[in-house]
């Protein structure tokens, strides 16, 4: 089951597969609006400071290295379908980047460019190609990536084809082996003749 995520504001819905990144974020909104009791009523250890325990308790729950290994397997395992909004699928992308930020795992601008180049699918290869063949200094960033994907979507859609650079591929083969053909026999025939 592929995860899905749904932004309301700032705030996602919980969903079966998200619960590990779901809860610390209500919590944080449990927490903004004075409504934290249900979380502050567990146990601490004697001799401990409210404050320390408090703090603690919250860096226990939201960073730990199974919630930073999922965060980052949802990242990489992110796949653009070709007939979705670009900007939906950019706005999961992004989602998930914000949510690594906040349990302290920065992905640099030049790999999020690359991690969102390598969610696309093959039919957007010419353009993966192009955008990288024409980094200047070869150096990527996130934002001519977006701008690239969301122009060539309205172009995509403006064609009337999500796959156009397949079909204009495949057309060309089909007319070369025939044009190929016609040639070796006007050859034969010509000599046939003489």
């Amino acid at each position: 089951m592929e995860a899905t995520v749904t932004f309301e504001g700032d705030m996602f819905k919980l969903t079966t597969d998200n619960f590990s990144y779901w809860k610390p974020m209500m919590e944080d909104h449990l927490y903004c609006k004075d409504l934290s009791e249900p979380i502050i009523m567990k146990d601490k250890p004697e001799g401990k400071d409210d404050k320390a325990w408090e703090i603690l308790n919250r860096k226990a729950v939201a960073k730990t290295p199974r919630n930073k290994a999922l965060l980052v397997r949802r990242l990489v395992k992110l796949e653009y379908k070709d007939g979705q909004s670009m900007m939906e699928h950019l706005n999961n992308f992004k989602g998930i980047v914000n949510q690594l930020n906040k349990v302290d795992m920065k992905v640099e601008d030049k790999m999020k460019a690359l991690l969102l180049l390598s969610s696309l699918q093959e039919s957007w290869d010419t353009l993966v190609v192009t955008l990288c063949n024409s980094a200047p200094e070869g150096k990527l960033t996130i934002n001519t990536v977006t701008d690239s994907l969301l122009n060539e979507e309205v172009r995509r859609k403006e064609r009337g084809s999500s796959s156009y650079s397949e079909a204009n591929i495949v057309d060309r083969r089909g007319r070369e082996e025939t044009h190929g053909q016609n040639r070796s026999r006007g050859r034969d025939q010509s000599r046939g003749r003489s």
